[in-house]
């Protein structure tokens, strides 16, 4: 809800009300993961969620022929210059932090912090890649 609050998309088209039924909605999981919680969303379901207070916002309204354009409609009107105007910090992820010197920093230790991650964030029991 900070996040809509923040880009303004609260209105008589895309209610606090409607925001809440589509969150519920878009976290539902029929089994329960231990990776996403009931009070967050993942990459995949921040699109969705998107896309359907897209649709609830100008498709089920009228003001737009299909879900695309109210997505594009949402995201030009709202969320990209609400969000891009508060990213101070990009600068200093494009100066500092996406440079070949970290990458080759994080490629010369990338084995070592697997196993750290495989023993602290997983109890020892990851079998996959951390990174």
């Amino acid at each position: 809800m900070d996040a809509c609050a923040a880009w303004g998309i609260i209105d008589k088209n895309l209610t606090s009300t409607d925001v809440d039924r589509i969150f519920i909605a878009t976290n539902f999981e029929e089994e329960d993961l231990e990776e996403n919680d009931d009070s967050s969303l993942c990459r995949f379901e921040f699109v969705e969620i998107i896309a359907r207070m897209a649709k609830t916002k100008y498709y089920e309204k009228g003001l737009c022929k299909t879900v695309h354009e109210a997505c594009t409609a949402l995201l030009e009107k709202y969320i990209l210059p609400n969000t891009i105007e508060q990213m101070e910090w990009q600068e200093f992820r494009d100066a500092e932090l996406w440079t070949l010197e970290v990458d080759d920093l994080l490629k010369a230790n990338l084995a070592g912090m697997e196993a750290l991650y495989r023993k602290f964030a997983t109890g020892g029991k990851a079998k996959t890649k951390a990174f």
